[in-house]
């Protein structure tokens, strides 16, 4: 069973148990409920890691081929050789970020749970879960990320995020 908490009340509603105080790791605001978010966005996986440098929880709107290589840098700056920068085609596609930071254990993980768009602003879901106190998991410090491309935006890219802890028997 998973339990889950709001952490920025959006235009979304979510069965939670506890409604956390709003935080916001947006670009810049949307106003308000100004359009219904509704179209899906397809995406393409760029990397799924649980072992990165990033210490420090991240959103990211990543608009240039530059940008991504400074990010990749930094989230394999404990690994050599670094594995190749993927190469995107900026002109077409836009790259979200996720980035959970440091945690003390295995049995964290994060995802894009929702994209969607409404006029040229995007909104993106991110889901990070933790395990609860009866999960099994590794001792070892963990830094979950994902990283996705989308079609390009060039409007507003709004992040809701959510925390959930997976209860295990």
């Amino acid at each position: 069973m998973i339990y889950r908490v709001l952490l920025l009340v959006g235009p979304m509603l979510a069965c939670s148990n506890t409604l956390d105080t709003p935080q916001s790791t947006d670009e810049q605001l949307l106003p308000p409920y100004e359009a219904p978010y509704s179209a899906t966005v397809p995406t393409r996986l760029i990397l799924r890691e649980f072992n990165t440098a990033l210490a420090q929880r991240r959103r990211m709107v990543v608009r240039s081929q530059a940008e991504l290589k400074a990010i990749w840098a930094e989230v394999y700056a404990r690994r050599a050789p670094m594995p190749a920068v993927p190469l995107v085609d900026f002109e077409r596609n836009t790259v979200l970020v996720a980035a959970m930071g440091q945690r003390n254990s295995g049995g964290h993980s994060i995802e894009f749970t929702q994209i969607a768009t409404a006029g040229g602003n995007l909104a993106v879901t991110v889901t990070e879960v933790a395990p609860g106190a009866k999960c099994g998991v590794t001792g070892a410090l963990t830094s979950p990320i994902v990283i996705l491309s989308v079609p390009k935006i060039d409007g507003h890219v709004q992040f809701i995020d959510f925390e959930e802890v997976r209860r295990c028997n």
